[in-house]
């Protein structure tokens, strides 16, 4: 129910939730499993998966569903629960800067 999957994804309950997040939720329903490919490597959502929220959210203003108080200060959808270990987010390789910092100490020191 909605109350595992806010856990899951965001650990929030469900009435901690706001807009984008709801929305987010409601777009994954016919397929959870596949939320992991919205996502690109730094872990940010893709062109495609903003552009469909931001369709949803003025469609529902359209509609009168929201007011724009309720987007005000809303910040990207961030995945910070359980799912985000299901993510392939790229990592920095540090080893390249310690061997450039390496090389650099090495020319100095001649």
């Amino acid at each position: 129910g909605i109350g595992e999957a806010s856990h899951f994804y965001f650990q929030k309950s469900p009435s901690a939730l706001n807009v984008d997040e709801c929305l987010y939720l409601a777009t994954i329903i016919p397929k959870p499993r596949k939320f992991m490919y919205q996502f690109n490597d730094q872990g940010n959502l893709k062109d495609y998966a903003i552009k469909n929220q931001n369709f949803l959210k003025n469609l529902m203003f359209r509609r009168g569903l929201l007011v724009p108080e309720d987007t005000i200060g809303l910040l990207p959808v961030y995945i910070s629960g359980n799912a985000r270990s299901l993510i392939k987010i790229k990592v920095p390789d540090s080893t390249a800067i310690k061997i450039d910092s390496l090389a650099v100490d090495d020319e100095f020191d001649l």
